[in-house]
């Protein structure tokens, strides 16, 4: 019988404007009876051992009654399948929902307009006054 052995390594880093902002990094090594499994992700770093029986329940375990065709068409839709999905929504009835802090900037920007052109159309009043 031959031995397997396996030993695998991923890391990721990135940078916005030469400053590290997420670090994360897998290490595997497996015997044929055990893995090992070193994880990093940023500051927070595990480290876990496990047999061959309970690698088999983890594979075996079911992750989705969904099938595989399902979950595909779940995680990727079609242009039909998001078209659809917006009409929908579009003609359910709306609640009113705690208001964004998009429409809050927008709501105080047609305040100011509206302040603003009140203003000038009173100050255009009173100069018509004065002329007569």
């Amino acid at each position: 019988m031959s031995k397997i052995f396996m030993n695998t390594s991923l890391e990721s880093q990135k940078y916005i404007d030469g400053e590290l902002i997420d670090d994360k990094s897998l290490m595997a090594e497996y015997d044929g009876d055990i893995l090992n499994l070193d994880i990093k992700d940023n500051d927070d770093e595990t480290f876990t051992t496990l047999n061959n029986e309970e690698l088999l329940g983890l594979f075996s375990a079911p992750n989705n009654n969904k099938t595989i065709d399902e979950r595909l068409n779940d995680s990727f839709p079609t242009i039909k399948q998001i078209k659809s999905s917006k009409s929908s929504k579009s003609s359910k009835s709306s609640k009113s929902s705690k208001p964004t802090r998009r429409k809050k900037d927008n709501e105080k920007q047609k305040q100011k307009k509206a302040k603003k052109s009140t203003r000038k159309n009173n100050s255009s009043k009173n100069k018509n006054k004065k002329k007569k």
